[in-house]
């Protein structure tokens, strides 16, 4: 158990947890899933004295890994080189990133008012039995974690009672977003379920009017919790929203037995007992009823900071925090750079895209389906003097496509192809079949942009650091979608290490598409809306008629509530509103906003025949009907202007959406860039020698002149051509002290940058026969 004392000869680990995105938390499968990485920091005797920097394949060092004991698919998990950190304490490190479905168990006893705790358990295993972990940490990226219906609480790595001492686990605490369950079930059904109480304004010897309305408000409701029923969890215990469910059917069985009560009265006694009758049961259910809510909402958010605290104190303690400062990831970056500063040469590697197909794209599973191929190119000093056009034996950057759920290899170049032999430039090729994650934006919704992005991580090299350098994106072909345009113009981006959640350089590219919006402007918006103005004909009913009004606004509402269950399916669920959300709200709103108009209206008329003593059941006081009569016609005007003045401005502010430019459409913090005519020109302006650089990653905007390639093609020939060295100075910010810092002094020769751009065609022509399916 934890409790047992390490002994003097066990090797003491510091495991410290990055986590950049969380997802697909399931509570009836009992999963999630997490994307992460994972620092492992020790010192090890063999280390001493040996050079910082990547381990070579030679070094005898033990280098444990991290297994995850509870998960139950590991769609991604990539083992980063070791490092030597510091060669006098012979302090070692390694990383791995992983992407992992896990299994843990949930409590539900108080849904919607409930909190969660995930667990990913760790296990070190390698060539000695003797492991612990000593301490450990948690942190997340500065890229914000969306969760669906979910907010993340807090996060640490601690040990569990029956864990030993090589185990630890990292605790990830998560509390509901309860307000959609608040404002979109539990306010629909209490909001449904006061419109019975209008039933009372009825007269009370029309028995079956009555019993016909409640019928009908009982199965819209029903109607209305099928249409909530995937987001409701299925347990065998009772949770605070089934009490709440429950409370709704027993508010109906109170007043239909309340009608009943009243009938018998009418009846068997006069009519004025039964008129003396109705008014302490109608206010004194309105009363409960109005209770109840503010008491079940009190007592649901005590409930909540109650499971809050004693969740956290069923959760074993933090482990120690790590006495240096390897617990933060970028310091264990800046240690990495330090123990590559030996390292005097960045290996620069072209990547270029061509997408063969785009199909499947799936809003509500945020998917989508690609065959594409990625064209590669770089510099090896062993290619040099090779003969041109042939394969060798050499190594290949590695590369993965860091969104992908599934990936295929559909082929491969089975070597490296020499493309130069005098300055060693190799090219190769991969054509990926794969499923990506999308990550989309749906504010704007259904007037939103999307970006099927294709995001391509650059391994670590073993003798040299790398760096992307962005060449081009081409589409094949003209993509077409049913619900999407495409725009012409690809987009991409590139992220360096020390910027990116998965601390490797990174290009994303791929097509940038708009939602054609007509779908759902003249299927569901057009129809809510008029389906609301259906409910300004209840003001061409006299007031005093309340049953016939009634009758209106009993046929409109099970309407709205199976029209939303039929274009649930086409809606994305996130934890934010939309602009259809917020359409859709407002429309219930001002429905909901007649109905209690029109009931206080019937309700002022119908309160002196309550309360006349002369117990006169046909007393109608004409001169406040009249009252109420004009004064609704300046309410049903001033709704009418109101409700036109409100969709005349969502229609501007939609337009506008609909106008954005893609990149200001998609609000992303990418810093995103469209191939556009001006990226076209960039690529064969000239390259003056002696340009200076910011960052390696800025060159991805700099191709070669039309003079270098021309040059490149004398090369190609056989004529020696002499280019001018060109020095780029890399330049890496500090993210501790918050100062940019000189960074290793990088030297590229024009003449081999340029060649990417020949090599490119080269490979194009040579392989443009193979099949690519």
């Amino acid at each position: 158990s934890s409790k047992e004392e390490p002994s003097l000869e066990s090797q003491g680990f510091s495991l410290t947890t990055r986590i950049w995105d969380i997802s697909n938390i399931d509570v009836s499968a009992s999963t999630f899933e997490v994307k992460f990485h994972v620092f492992l920091a020790w010192n090890d005797p063999k280390a001493v004295d040996l050079p910082e920097g990547n381990l070579a394949d030679g070094m005898d060092i033990d280098v444990p890994r991290a297994v995850i004991s509870n998960a139950i698919c590991i769609m991604n998990e990539n083992h980063m080189q070791p490092k030597i950190l510091d060669s006098q304490t012979g302090r070692c490190s390694c990383r791995t990133q992983f992407h992992v479905r896990c299994h843990t168990q949930y409590d539900l006893s108080v849904f919607p008012f409930d909190c969660q705790s995930l667990e990913v358990a760790f296990t070190l295993k390698g060539r000695r039995e003797d492991y612990f972990v000593a301490s450990g940490s948690c942190e997340v990226t500065e890229q914000q974690i969306t969760l669906e219906n979910w907010w993340l609480n807090s996060f640490f790595v601690g040990r569990r009672d029956d864990q030993p001492l090589h185990c630890a686990s990292m605790f990830l605490v998560v509390e509901r977003e309860v307000n959609y369950y608040i404002s979109r079930v539990v306010g629909i059904l209490g909001a449904t379920s006061a419109m019975a109480f209008s039933f009372y304004l009825l007269d009370a010897d029309v028995l079956e009017n009555r019993f016909i309305d409640l019928l009908k408000i009982v199965l819209t409701q029903t109607t209305f919790k099928f249409s909530v029923e995937p987001r409701l969890p299925k347990v065998s215990h009772w949770t605070p929203l089934d009490i709440y469910i429950v409370a709704c059917q027993v508010l109906f069985f109170f007043i239909a037995v309340s009608f009943v009560v009243i009938r018998v009265y009418s009846q068997n006694s006069s009519a004025c007992i039964a008129r003396d009758v109705q008014p302490p049961i109608f206010f004194g259910l309105v009363f409960v009823w109005f209770s109840w809510n503010v008491g079940w909402l009190l007592c649901g958010f005590s409930v909540k900071r109650q499971a809050m605290n004693g969740m956290l104190a069923s959760l074993p303690a933090s482990l120690p925090e790590p006495a240096e400062s390897e617990c933060d990831t970028v310091v264990l970056s800046k240690w990495h750079r330090r123990a590559n500063r030996n390292v005097c040469e960045t290996q620069l590697v072209s990547v270029a895209f061509r997408i063969w197909l785009v199909r499947n794209i799936d809003p509500i599973a945020s998917t989508f389906e690609c065959k594409f191929r990625v064209f590669l190119e770089w510099l090896d000093d062993d290619a040099k003097g090779l003969t041109k056009g042939k394969k060798v034996n050499l190594p290949v950057p590695e590369i993965c496509v860091a969104n992908a759920l599934t990936a295929k290899v559909l082929d491969k170049s089975s070597a490296p192809e020499v493309v130069n032999s005098e300055s060693g430039h190799l090219a190769a090729q991969v054509l990926y079949q794969a499923k990506l994650k999308l990550d989309q934006e749906v504010e704007l919704f259904p007037f939103d942009c999307q970006w099927l992005a294709i995001t391509m991580s650059l391994r670590e090299g073993v003798k040299r650091n790398r760096s992307f350098l962005f060449q081009y994106c081409e589409v094949e072909g003209l993509l077409k979608f049913d619900e999407w345009e495409v725009h012409p113009q690809p987009a991409f981006s590139t992220v360096a290490r020390h910027d990116s959640v998965s601390i490797e350089d990174t290009v994303m590219c791929g097509v940038l598409i708009r939602r054609c919006p007509r779908y759902y402007i003249v299927n569901i918006m057009a129809m809510l809306c008029f389906l609301t103005l259906l409910a300004f004909a209840i003001y061409l009913i006299d007031v005093s008629n309340f049953w016939e009004r009634a009758e209106v606004f009993l046929g409109i509402y099970p309407l709205i509530v199976i029209f939303k269950l039929s274009a649930q399916g086409k809606l994305p669920k996130v934890n934010y509103s939309t602009r259809f959300d917020q359409y859709a709200s407002d429309c219930q709103f001002l429905f909901h906003l007649i109905i209690a108009h029109c009931m206080i209206s019937s309700l002022v008329i119908k309160i002196p025949v309550w309360f006349d003593q002369s117990c006169n059941t046909h007393l109608n006081d004409e001169d406040l009907a009249t009252m109420l009569r004009s004064s609704e016609k300046y309410v049903l005007a001033f709704v009418l202007v109101s409700w036109a003045s409100w969709n005349a401005r969502f229609a501007q502010q939609s337009w506008k959406a609909f106008n954005l430019e893609p990149r200001d459409a998609l609000r992303t913090h990418m810093p995103l860039r469209l191939q556009d005519d001006e990226f076209l020109k960039k690529n064969v302006a000239t390259v003056p020698s002696g340009t200076h650089v910011k960052d390696v990653t800025d060159r991805c905007t700099l191709r070669p002149s039309m003079d270098s390639v021309a040059s490149a093609w004398s090369t190609k020939n056989g004529r020696s051509s002499r280019s001018s060295e060109a020095e780029v100075k890399h330049w890496s910010k500090d993210h501790n002290h918050g100062h940019a810092r000189r960074g290793s002094l990088l030297s590229a020769s024009d003449a081999p940058v340029a060649l990417f751009d020949w090599g490119v065609k080269h490979i194009r022509r040579r392989w443009s026969a193979c099949s690519d399916g």
